[in-house]
């Protein structure tokens, strides 16, 4: 369990500071020769393209904005005081491939 939450962590940072596997940051440090979507073939795979335009991720992005609509209105969120964003994150291998959103 703690080893989970903390590849989660990981996870969170990476996106929050702009070096998560995407193509953007891959294209950035050499890895890739551009920022093509590898999920949907989008011209550029950011961050904001994957929480929200990404086709193969809609059904993640839906359930991640309602659950954070709902949390910002005061509806009780996760048990253990994580917070929407987080839960979705962990949820099963609905992940999307570079989760996060308290940005």
């Amino acid at each position: 369990m703690m080893k989970s939450q903390k590849s989660i962590a990981a996870r969170f940072y990476q996106l929050k500071t702009g070096h998560a596997l995407m193509g953007k940051y891959l294209m950035h440090i050499e890895k890739r020769r551009d920022m093509k979507c590898w999920w949907c073939g989008h011209e550029y795979q950011t961050r904001d393209h994957l929480f929200k335009w990404c086709k193969r991720w809609k059904r993640e992005q839906k359930q991640l904005w309602v659950d954070r609509q709902e949390g910002e209105e005061g509806v009780t969120r996760p048990a253990g005081g994580m917070s929407a964003d987080h839960a979705i994150i962990q949820e099963g291998n609905n992940y999307l491939p570079v989760l996060l959103i308290t940005i």
